[in-house]
């Protein structure tokens, strides 16, 4: 196993969250490829850990995952992408990762 997968499998056991976004990003049938930079940040965070009084550190660290992984969203997806899965812990790694799938890629 090579590549983005691959360095994810490896990805050593933190006891801070692994934050995953996956994003359809086929065009629409008007050809326009979706928007997501309105609404990613609102949807995600309804999957955050709760008020930071007491896991002080997972909270921080959603919050920065959440705020890397809005922007690899904005400016690292590549148009051709049908489709993307977005990766991030802010653990001893400090993970980003961003596998993009397109047409090739599905069989």
């Amino acid at each position: 196993m090579e590549g983005p997968l691959a360095r994810l499998v490896a990805f050593e056991p933190t006891t801070l969250p692994v934050v995953s976004v996956y994003l359809n990003t086929q065009p629409d049938g008007h050809g326009r490829t979706p928007d997501t930079a309105p609404y990613l940040p609102s949807r995600i965070q309804k999957l955050s850990p709760g008020p930071g009084r007491r896991v002080p550190r997972k909270r921080h660290s959603f919050d920065r995952d959440v705020e890397r992984i809005v922007a690899y969203a904005a400016g690292q997806i590549d148009p051709a992408a049908n489709g993307v899965a977005i990766f991030a812990c802010l653990g001893r790694e400090r993970i980003l990762r961003g596998i993009q799938l397109n047409d090739a890629c599905q069989r």
